[in-house]
């Protein structure tokens, strides 16, 4: 639903007042894993839970909330255990693959 994405975007207010380009940045990139979090959380789930349910390694589940991005193809077993569309998720995906490219743009 779309009130997930919403939560999921809203930039707390330290993030709006300032214009630390990089500090936004790494709040886009890291979106998908807070995400990804929130939503196995309120489904009551564990993490070797969620794995399991995924068809993945407990460290590639923990790898997706500390940050990693798949590819879309990825996504589809992580939609269906977390009861969202993947479509939701591939977009989450995309904006924080763009901001962690632009973040290593600047530093490079």
């Amino acid at each position: 639903s779309n009130e997930y994405m919403s939560m999921s975007f809203t930039e707390p207010s330290r993030l709006r007042t300032t214009t630390d380009l990089s500090a936004r940045r790494e709040f886009y990139a890291s979106a998908l894993g807070r995400y990804i979090r929130r939503r196995r959380t309120e489904l009551g789930m564990t993490i070797e839970q969620a794995a399991k349910l995924a068809g993945l390694e407990l460290s590639g589940w923990m790898a997706l909330e500390a940050g990693w991005i798949p590819e879309d193809r990825e996504l589809s077993p992580v939609a269906e255990v977390l009861e969202v569309g993947v479509l939701q998720l591939a977009f989450m995906a995309l904006v924080a693959r763009c901001n962690r490219e632009g973040a290593a743009a600047e530093l490079s």
